[in-house]
């Protein structure tokens, strides 16, 4: 079997189109390995299930977007084969034929092996799909580039509610649900005021939020190499109570975006109490 090590760029698109539209995309696939590679290509539909990114594939498209290949020597399903650290486009033709609700595709290219067969030129019982990778395709019809979405936060929550100055972080729980039509990528920052006074603002991991569905919100702490990570507030802190804040893009109403929590000087007042009861201890020692 050969080895599987390859490229799809781009990645994903995201398609916002009117309805009776025809839409091209180039993609440039790369053998990053030292031998041939044999794919086929197939277009597959999925939705989002629960709150985490995850999705389901359906076992057959109900959209009536219709996908094929432009490439003069290829069809979608045909077996063709990628020399080793070479590339080759695919062109992929996206028809929308009448006004969809946000739909979502993949289209995959998975490893073939034609050792048993040659000659096989499309999908047959000779061919063995293995390893597979993957571009998705997320489409969406409107007469008007100008969207509104409108958004809430379903659940914001700090862990722990009530925190020390010292020791551990204060963990952010954070859900979006998307109430319009049209995903939006949940662009903005957590902001943490204390006093009616910034103290610190975290930019949000830009993920997609979907039509109609909700997401887990994850910050990012570095500008230069963004990765989603648990929002989080490291100590120490001063006493008080704090409010906190989610702003996204000016064009996102967001509902139910602020919580509190409180800063208490827990770990100082038992350390002073330990001290109290062991001074006490060591004088009521010293006259017994």
């Amino acid at each position: 079997m050969n080895s599987f090590n390859l490229s799809i760029t781009p990645a994903q698109i995201e398609i916002l189109s009117k309805a009776d539209k025809t839409i091209t995309q180039t993609y440039q696939i790369k053998n990053n390995s030292n031998s041939a590679i044999d794919l086929s290509t197939s277009i597959e539909q999925w939705q989002p299930v629960n709150n985490d990114g995850s999705i389901q594939y359906l076992p057959k498209s109900t959209s009536s977007v219709i996908f094929s290949l432009l490439n003069a020597d290829l069809k979608l399903g045909q077996i063709f084969s990628v020399p080793p650290n070479r590339s080759t486009q695919l062109i992929l033709k996206i028809q929308i034929p009448q006004s969809i609700p946000e739909s979502y595709f993949t289209l995959f290219l998975k490893q073939e092996n034609q050792s048993r067969n040659k000659t096989v030129s499309h999908l047959s019982s000779f061919s063995s799909t293995n390893a597979k990778i993957g571009s998705h395709i997320l489409i969406a019809t409107s007469e008007t580039q100008d969207l509104t979405h409108k958004a809430t936060v379903t659940n914001f929550t700090t862990a722990p509610k009530i925190k020390d100055i010292f020791f551990s972080k204060i963990k952010f729980n954070i859900e979006i649900e998307n109430q319009s039509n049209y995903l939006f990528k949940n662009q903005g920052k957590l902001i943490i005021n204390k006093n009616n006074v910034t103290l610190k603002e975290i930019n949000l991991f830009p993920n997609n939020i979907l039509a109609n569905h909700s997401r887990l919100v994850r910050c990012s702490f570095s500008e230069s190499n963004p990765k989603p990570t648990q929002c989080a507030l490291s100590p120490p802190f001063w006493p008080g109570l704090y409010q906190t804040n989610i702003k996204l893009n000016d064009n996102i109403k967001l509902s139910n975006n602020s919580t509190n929590f409180f800063i208490l000087p827990i770990s100082p007042i038992i350390f002073l109490l330990l001290i109290t009861a062991l001074f006490l201890a060591v004088k009521k020692r010293s006259f017994s």
